[in-house]
């Protein structure tokens, strides 16, 4: 409408002048006429100018904001006083090609439900900005640009290529080769762990003083990749080099404990975090209003509690879990718009109720249960895009249906179920390729498939446990080498086995507890100290023992369960597990004589 308000308003006064010079037929009074002619032309042109629509900052690509950014910095090179407004300007066109960046990056991680730790996610930050101000040539800014516009891998394949040239150039200095690489790990460690981990891999083959992150981020992506030996040795250089007054140190010290929970040494990692949480209370004391000083207390009581709940002592990790829910409740009070800590009380309270749950208390943990799904309902309506907010959403139904059930609620537990069912269908459909939702798919249908079959409804149960294999079968066969889900593999196999032999068929369930112990004696003997898979392999033993056709004797399930006990790795609430398995055997040989 503006438009065509000013094409009216410019032919009225061109129309105006023309009939104004054929009023005025001499010479002088012509060129005057022209003259004026010129001028009124050159009023629109500055008024058409004036009024159209500028392009704004957000419409402009990285590259085109990259021009004005150089711009500025040329304009500001001589000049001294930073009251300068275009300083200002050229701040904020840095931010804004930061956060194009930063935003692309963290919707990667939401979208593969990737949990990236504060400390990772601030040096991910860090390692944008410095890459924003020190990309120089055209192939870093492209590489850039492409990580803005959500072409992760191209750009950082690019940012690669580009270090392994730095790398190889004996004129580049070897630190600026090692920032270049230790950027693409910050990077990539919430989008690629693979590639993360070659990059961090590259910082230690180029340097032998390498800072206390590079560790940590190296035995972290070492533990997610399974290598275990990689992952311990890492860690202990890091913890032979690191201050042990620096904080990082202490940092150290937890991802060392993590790594004792995997291998079973409950007593190593009791210890680390003991020394770990006297730190951070002495900290905390020092100044109580620090909230991310508080925050760090809260979660080392949530490490203890931890390791206290593995070790069978439920009530000594109930008292810590309950410390730190009032750290976290005073947090939320502080501050109840800060989503991260709204999170970390939602949490709280699942591991206050997982333990009242082994305690017996189904009340009180449904309570406790119920308090994070009314946070985690609050959180997914505040932001519904945020991934990793469903997923907890979907986490939460999940643990109330756990309940549910036990009370014999079994209609309650399947609606419950259901619910995260239907968030998980969401989530896997927006993104297939994701292959952590399509697990969380895979036990959604597991769960429910547990309630029919308790309903007994075993065609049902086995069409929903078949919907699982499914999925399982196809990321077991995408990554071989993955072993959580090689053991999810196994894992459903024995549900189905257990439906087929409650059905009568004993042939058709002795297949799948075999492809069950197949896995599960490959596992065990991947990692012989891993408490988890050595469990697994014994129940499958337990499983199969005495069954006709199966090979399994109850001695193996004994040989198994004292050879876990004996390495210390036989978690103190299956210690039963040894008389019942004794008990097992004597009545076989019994019944062989």
């Amino acid at each position: 409408m503006a438009e065509q308000e000013t094409s009216d308003k410019s032919q009225t006064m061109l129309t105006n002048i023309w009939d104004w010079l054929g009023d005025n037929s001499g010479p002088l009074e012509s060129i005057a006429a022209i003259i004026a002619i010129c001028g009124v032309a050159w009023g629109i042109f500055t008024f058409v100018r004036k009024i159209k629509p500028k392009k704004d900052k957000k419409d402009q690509t990285v590259s085109e904001l990259y021009v004005l950014y150089d711009d500025f910095k040329k304009q500001l090179e001589n000049i001294q006083d930073p009251s300068d407004p275009r300083f200002e300007r050229l701040r904020k066109i840095q931010e804004e090609i930061e956060k194009r960046i930063d935003d692309s990056l963290v919707k990667r991680a939401a979208q593969q439900g990737i949990l990236i730790e504060d400390e990772a996610d601030e040096k991910r930050d860090q390692a944008v900005k410095e890459l924003v101000v020190h990309a120089k040539d055209d192939q870093q800014r492209k590489a850039l640009s492409l990580i803005a516009e959500g072409n992760i891998d191209g750009g950082l394949n690019l940012l690669a290529s580009q270090a392994q040239k730095a790398s190889e150039n004996a004129k580049t200095a070897q630190h600026e080769a090692i920032n270049q690489w230790r950027r693409i790990g910050e990077l990539a460690y919430g989008v690629d762990r693979k590639r993360a981990l070659a990059a961090f891999e590259k910082v230690m083959e180029l340097t032998p003083h390498a800072q206390a992150w590079d560790y940590i981020y190296l035995t972290r992506l070492y533990i997610n990749s399974a290598q275990r030996e990689n992952a311990l040795a890492t860690v202990e250089q890091g913890l032979s080099v690191v201050d042990a007054k620096d904080r990082d140190y202490f940092a150290l010290l937890i991802e060392k404990s993590d790594l004792s929970i995997l291998v079973g040494d409950r007593e190593d990692a009791h210890s680390n975090l003991q020394t770990v949480h006297q730190y951070m209370l002495a900290r905390a004391n020092r100044d109580p209003e620090n909230t991310e000083w508080q925050r760090d207390l809260s979660i080392s009581y949530n490490k203890i509690a931890d390791v206290l709940r593995d070790k069978g002592k439920a009530d000594d990790a109930l008292s810590h879990y309950q410390k730190s829910l009032e750290i976290f409740l005073k947090l939320a009070k502080h501050d109840p718009e800060n989503t991260e800590w709204q999170r970390d009380l939602s949490v709280s309270y699942n591991k206050i109720a997982d333990v009242l749950r082994e305690k017996g208390k189904a009340d009180d943990a449904l309570n406790h249960y119920q308090k994070s799904l009314e946070i985690r309902q609050n959180l997914a309506k505040h932001d519904p895009e945020n991934a990793e907010w469903q997923r907890d959403l979907s986490v939460s139904y999940n643990k109330i249906a756990g309940v549910l059930r036990a009370k014999g609620k079994a209609d309650d537990a399947l609606n419950s179920y259901q619910k995260s069912l239907e968030i998980r269908q969401n989530l896997a459909k927006h993104d297939p390729e994701n292959t952590e939702w399509q697990r969380d798919l895979s036990v959604s249908y597991d769960k429910i498939a547990d309630v029919l079959r308790d309903k007994g409804k075993a065609d049902d149960a086995l069409s929903h446990y078949q919907k699982s294999l499914e999925i399982v079968l196809k990321l077991a066969k995408h990554d071989p080498e993955n072993t959580q889900w090689q053991r999810d593999l196994s894992i459903s196999y024995n549900k189905i086995a257990n439906v087929l032999r409650d059905k009568g068929k004993a042939d058709d369930a002795l297949t799948y507890f075999q492809e069950d112990l197949k896995i599960a004696q490959k596992l065990a003997k991947h990692d012989p100290e891993n408490a988890e898979w050595q469990r697994d392999l014994l129940v499958s033993y337990a499983k199969l023992a005495g069954t006709p056709g199966s090979g399994v004797s109850w001695q193996q399930a004994v040989d198994q369960v004292l050879t876990m006990e004996k390495r210390g790795i036989l978690n103190p609430v299956d210690h039963w597990m040894i008389e019942q398995c004794q008990k097992k055997l004597a009545a076989e040989k019994a019944a062989a004589q």
